[in-house]
């Protein structure tokens, strides 16, 4: 039997949902335990534009429409990026500002946490088998900031999918 993955909330996420008010949290809640188990929820959209894999939860009440943003593609987790009431038929470039930054968070957040895996070498910007890696995870290097990351044994694009 599979797990549930856990939810992370990022920024004010979890008090802007609590700030829902119930019909909607409760919608919210249920759909978003749906996507713990690996399900779509009932009524979402991609959202792309804000970072790859950004899906939107959409809720209608008669208080009015509500969003939950959130990213789903990583093994470990489920990102709440942003939760918001609309106030026009349109979302609003603030709420999609909120999301693209947070999107980005969690991003860099994961790369920090994968780079902790490699150790620096000398510079490798010449070698093409590690292009890929100088390009990722050139910002990582913290002792020497010339020196490129290379895998500790394991090939940076295969190390964590």
């Amino acid at each position: 039997m599979r797990e549930d993955k856990k939810i992370i909330w990022i920024g004010s996420s979890y008090d802007d949902i609590r700030a829902f008010p119930l019909e909607p949290r409760k919608e919210a809640g249920l759909q978003l335990s749906k996507v713990q188990a690996g399900l779509d929820p009932d009524n979402w959209k991609p959202f792309d534009s804000d970072g790859s894999g950004t899906k939107e939860i959409r809720i209608r009440d008669s208080s009015g429409a509500y969003r939950v943003m959130y990213i789903a593609k990583f093994e470990e987790a489920i990102y709440v990026l942003h939760c918001f009431q609309k106030k026009t038929e349109a979302t609003s470039q603030q709420d999609k500002e909120i999301a693209k930054l947070r999107y980005k968070a969690v991003i860099q957040s994961r790369l920090n946490r994968v780079c902790s895996v490699y150790q620096p070498l000398e510079c490798c910007s010449r070698a093409d088998s590690l292009k890929s890696a100088h390009r990722i995870t050139k910002h990582c290097s913290r002792t020497r900031p010339n020196a490129c990351i290379k895998p500790a044994g394991l090939n940076l694009l295969k190390a964590k999918k």
